[in-house]
């Protein structure tokens, strides 16, 4: 069951890549004002997540700069400052002049960058989906409080079925019997691991999922 909701969730917060793959492909191609077009629609919609929106602000902002107007290049380039003040672009993979006008935009707009990391240090530490929630990835969201609630109610029951199995166990005399005590300790061992490694490793997801 706790595997098919994860794979479930995989499956979902791939589909908004389909717009970004969509972008791509026509800035790829030198169709940039089709990339504007659809960029600016994309934008438009309100459950469109932080991250997808960074990559349609960038290509938008790309678009406009091949096109020549640099200044309409630097609105965009100012809301997705707006949306992650810390931001930067891989020299590997953006142009030096591209990378250089997002570094203006930034030296224009330097007191945003405080907010940003005052805001950041408030949520570093709350629990596991709502800071997806309020950056309107309600699927990531609800997914990982849903996985984190789970594995957290699931610690103390899973904990005592192992010591009662594991007493049971040591206690049996029947020889006919200590294997199927042993098996039910066994159960008890992996299920108790398993809920602390997967509240664990949720909230390991979330704190990297604010960070990058």
């Amino acid at each position: 069951m706790l595997l098919n909701k994860i794979l479930l969730f995989l499956f979902f917060i791939s589909l908004p890549e389909e717009k970004i793959y969509e972008l791509d492909s026509l800035f790829y191609y030198g169709n940039y004002l089709e990339v504007i077009k659809k960029g600016e629609e994309y934008l438009k919609e309100k459950e469109l997540n932080k991250k997808i929106k960074e990559k349609v602000l960038i290509l938008i902002s790309q678009s406009y700069i091949i096109l020549g107007d640099e200044e309409k290049g630097k609105e965009y380039f100012s809301e997705l400052l707006k949306l992650n003040p810390k931001f930067k672009l891989d020299p590997k993979e953006y142009s030096p002049k591209i990378i250089e006008i997002l570094e203006k935009v930034k030296r224009e707009i330097p007191e945003e960058k405080e907010e940003y990391k005052k805001v950041i240090d408030k949520k570093i530490f709350l629990y596991p989906g709502l800071y997806q929630l309020r950056n309107n990835e309600k699927l990531k969201g609800y997914t990982l409080i849903s996985l984190e609630t789970t594995s957290l109610l699931s610690i103390l029951p899973s904990y005592i079925f192992m010591k009662k199995a594991h007493a049971d166990y040591l206690k049996e005399k029947e020889e006919n019997k200590i294997e199927e005590k042993y098996q039910k300790y066994k159960i008890g061992y992996n299920l108790f691991y398993f809920t602390v490694i997967t509240a664990g490793f949720t909230y390991i997801f979330h704190l990297i999922d604010i960070i990058f």
